[in-house]
């Protein structure tokens, strides 16, 4: 009886270190005098805010033709003076595709600035 939860045990604990070794490094280490930079690169995108399905949620739909997965950027921070449904602006920003929401749309951008068009 003990060897089949032993062995259940160890799947578990094998399957939980395999999820965990996939999710990207939030930060990685410069080489440059301790300074801690993002993996991910800052972009800049020039669009429209529209409200997410979920309460609070923001997403900046792109003027391009060619949107990201999930229909646009989920803007994570940001003034929201700024960014308010239907105003056109310019946000740079972070891409952060690791990052966890309660909004269920969207490809995550952590919003360094926003200013209106």
């Amino acid at each position: 009886m003990k060897r089949p939860v032993a062995l259940i045990a160890a799947t578990l604990m094998a399957a939980a270190g395999a999820i965990f070794a996939v999710a990207p490094a939030a930060q990685a280490a410069s080489p440059a005098a301790g300074v801690v930079v993002s993996p991910y690169p800052t972009i800049t995108v020039v669009g429209t805010v529209t409200a997410g399905v979920e309460m609070g949620c923001l997403l900046l739909t792109p003027f391009t033709s060619y949107p990201p997965p999930g229909g646009g950027y989920l803007l994570i921070g940001g003034d929201r003076k700024v960014l308010v449904p239907g105003a056109r602006v310019q946000v740079t920003g972070v891409l952060k595709p690791g990052a966890i929401s309660f909004c269920m749309q969207g490809y995550p951008l952590e919003v360094i600035s926003a200013k209106p068009l």
